[in-house]
């Protein structure tokens, strides 16, 4: 949630800050950079879907959400946190698609897609060792995993998986945010370190990593 925030303790309190499906001040922020930039950009907001004429008047429902747009600013991928944390259940619903998994063009291979709470047990209710995110990585076969949010990368598959994830820094209702923004390859174990920023540090990360095809590179 780039531009609003994240710590809203109710629904009320969110309510000026939610942006219509893929089509609010954020997406559009993202499409323009993304021209301007030619390159991907990912980040998420509070997102807020109409329900049908047939709906109670004023029903709607409220996510979590992020962003994908490609370099020409189509909107690739919107997606609903899955699992939601105690600060998200105050005001949101749980994503019902479950996570994402599609294919990328320009060659980028299979992405799955995330944010934070996913990457933990529903609720902290299921055993960690159920690893639900981390499956749904290696089941969907993804390339490249991207989650807006500092956490750890799970047991790669046989080829190297990308982990890309990004953490805000800053201070918000005197919730401390870590940053530490990182890009890792994770392979049969193994974790390969690509590029990394400091702990509270503001900056473009900017590195190669292998492509999915063999000798290729992607920034």
């Amino acid at each position: 949630m780039a531009f609003s925030g994240y710590n809203f303790k109710s629904a009320e309190e969110i309510e000026f800050h939610l942006e219509p499906t893929a089509a609010g001040p954020s997406t559009v922020w993202a499409r323009s950079i993304a021209r301007r930039l030619g390159c991907y950009v990912a980040l998420g907001y509070p997102e807020y879907c109409a329900h049908s004429p047939s709906s109670p008047q004023g029903s709607m429902s409220r996510y979590n959400s992020a962003v994908l747009v490609s370099p020409q600013g189509n909107v690739l991928v919107n997606y609903r946190k899955h699992f939601l944390y105690t600060t998200d259940e105050t005001w949101a619903e749980e994503g019902k698609e479950g996570f994402f998994s599609g294919e990328m063009p320009d060659g980028l291979g299979k992405l799955a897609m995330g944010i934070c709470m996913d990457l933990n047990p529903r609720r902290f209710e299921t055993p960690f060792e159920n690893y639900e995110f981390a499956h749904h990585v290696l089941d969907s076969k993804a390339d490249l995993r991207l989650q807006p949010v500092l956490d750890k990368g799970p047991q790669g598959r046989s080829e190297e998986t990308i982990f890309v994830t990004c953490n805000r820094i800053g201070v918000e209702r005197g919730a401390s945010f870590a940053g530490t923004s990182v890009v890792v390859g994770v392979s049969k174990g193994n974790i390969k370190v690509y590029g990394c920023l400091g702990r509270g540090t503001e900056d473009l990360l900017v590195c190669e990593v292998p492509g999915p095809g063999k000798n290729s590179r992607r920034r």
